[in-house]
């Protein structure tokens, strides 16, 4: 299909013929070489100086720019199926037009290319950057030298020739084949017959993992990408896995706590400072529109849950988040624990909990994890025997652990808190319990209780009563011997109030009843007997 060429008229491979440089060339053109009289001084670069010259781009390049090229090489143009270079060479609008495509305006060394998730070429479309590592990929296409300066502009080399896309956005299976880097993804859907689906109607949200993403799998599991590919059941499940239906743009995406699969799965959503993780992989690259639908990027493959949810371990597993969490299990020997019978009820704190602990104190977690025996105590600490729904939950003032201590279960408007943590999700079943998921680590206090002080900073709730205490000076004295009876007010006052008892020695109390607007103090009634 034919474009409307926008910008300067510019060439885009110029620079391959800077991958023979070091033989005579003058890499750094301090002298004043611009791109053209580089491509047309390299030997190995006829195919490139042939396509600048039919498409009347080398006056361009030898003019003021600056520009930045990513020059594909003789070898990218043999590789292009056989007759699409002849083609090219005989529609000179085409071939203006896949040159530009590789043509950014100004000059972008490889420090900055490697910050950016894409760059607008001279045709008027975007390249799409991936990092992997220590290799960079625009359009999919590897850059294979970087940085080759000339008097107008600076060249990188790739290994492909890169093509436009079609006119507009096309259908998600031809934006993501445009793209370049989703080819396992494209072969997977080829395998379970679903590219019929995906270049469908729709509309559909992709969360398309690149084919960095389904290398770093099979790094991780060999033989797994074949294994999945021979079996259509599994792999169906698995790509349905990373398609919503409708379209969900990133701005509606970090709202949501979930999205729900066409695999009938829910799939997490969980924000952490700027960035967003779905099904505990990472969008790396949003709102890429297709004609029926949206493609988000993510930098890992989403593998579905067992059947029916497995046991704890097997759902954090799945869940993506809780990473840390796993490991200290596994350091504290617990994972067993936690996948046999139970049932057990877990509070599990996140990664992103985990994240900030360490951002708090530098060097707690590699302490904790070298100390088996306190390890055992705090990952136990987050652990009740038995299923307690949060239905449950929120009638209780505190819940008894298995590390033997209590915690305490605070309820403020429609939030609630466990030991000072806030509780962020709810009732995500196992086959042997229940979890709870919770904003930070929760620390058991001391061994024994502390004095007064202590034990209400090791409860977390009352951070301003403290805080009056430091101010009035009374903190050593309630630190001293005391004994003291305190009844103290927490930071997050609590709106459920406890009904009166009954009882022969009752005293006099204020009540809610009591209380009386228009005057600075709280009227007593008298208690009956």
């Amino acid at each position: 299909m034919k474009r409307t060429m926008r910008g300067p008229a510019l060439l885009m491979l110029a620079a391959t013929a800077l991958a023979s440089v070091g033989c005579g060339s003058d890499r750094n053109s301090g002298d004043g070489t611009t791109v053209a009289a580089l491509l047309e001084s390299t030997s190995g670069l006829s195919t490139l100086d042939t396509a600048v010259r039919e498409a009347g781009l080398d006056v361009t390049l030898d003019g003021a720019g600056p520009f930045t090229v990513f020059a594909p090489t003789d070898a990218a143009f043999d590789a292009l199926p056989a007759g699409t270079l002849d083609a090219l060479l005989a529609d000179k609008e085409a071939l203006t037009e896949v040159l530009l495509g590789h043509v950014v305006s100004g000059r972008l060394p490889a420090a900055e290319v490697a910050t950016r998730s894409s760059v607008t070429t001279l045709a008027g479309f975007d390249r799409m950057i991936e990092v992997v590592g220590s290799d960079v990929f625009v359009g999919g296409a590897k850059v294979t030298m970087t940085d080759i300066a000339a008097s107008n502009g600076i060249i990188h080399v790739i290994d492909a020739v890169l093509l436009p896309p079609a006119e507009g956005p096309g259908n998600l299976v031809e934006v993501a084949t445009a793209a370049g880097s989703f080819t396992t993804l494209l072969t997977a859907l080829d395998a379970a017959e679903l590219t019929a689906t995906l270049s469908g109607d729709g509309p559909f949200t992709v969360f398309a993992p690149t084919d960095a993403a389904f290398d770093a799998l099979e790094a991780s599991a060999p033989g797994t990408i074949a294994a999945v590919l021979a079996d259509k059941e599994l792999l169906t499940k698995i790509l349905l896995y990373h398609v919503v239906d409708g379209e969900v743009p990133a701005s509606e995406v970090v709202t949501k706590s979930s999205v729900m699969t066409k695999a009938g799965l829910e799939l997490t959503v969980e924000v952490v400072g700027s960035d967003v993780f779905v099904g505990g992989a990472k969008v790396t690259m949003t709102d890429i529109a297709a004609s029926n639908g949206i493609i988000h990027v993510i930098d890992a493959v989403l593998l579905p849950p067992a059947e029916g949810p497995g046991n704890l371990v097997e759902v954090a597993t799945a869940a993506g988040s809780f990473t840390t969490l796993l490991t200290a299990l596994d350091a504290a020997e617990l994972t067993a624990t936690l996948s046999g019978d139970g049932p057990f009820t877990v509070f599990a704190p996140t990664d992103a909990a985990f994240d900030a602990l360490e951002a708090s104190a530098p060097g707690t977690i590699a302490a904790v994890l070298a100390d088996k025996e306190l390890l055992t105590k705090i990952l136990l600490y987050h652990v009740v025997d038995g299923e307690v729904p949060a239905s449950e939950v929120v009638t209780k003032s505190s819940v008894m652990t298995k590390a033997g201590l209590e915690l305490t279960v605070e309820v403020v408007g429609s939030d609630v808190f466990v030991g000072g943590a806030k509780v962020t999700m709810t009732d995500i079943a196992a086959s042997n319990g229940i979890i709870h998921v919770i904003d930070a680590v929760l620390l058991p206090p001391a061994e024994g209780p502390g004095n007064l002080v202590e034990v209400a900073t090791a409860a977390g709730s009352f951070t301003t009563l403290l805080t009056a205490l430091d101010a009035a000076e009374l903190t050593a004295t309630l630190s001293g011997d005391g004994p003291f009876t305190v009844f103290a007010p927490t930071t997050r006052p609590s709106t459920r109030w406890r009904p009166r008892r009954r009882g022969p020695s009752r005293p006099c109390w204020p009540t809610r009843a009591d209380e009386d607007p228009a005057l600075p103090t709280v009227r007593f009634r008298r208690a009956r007997w």
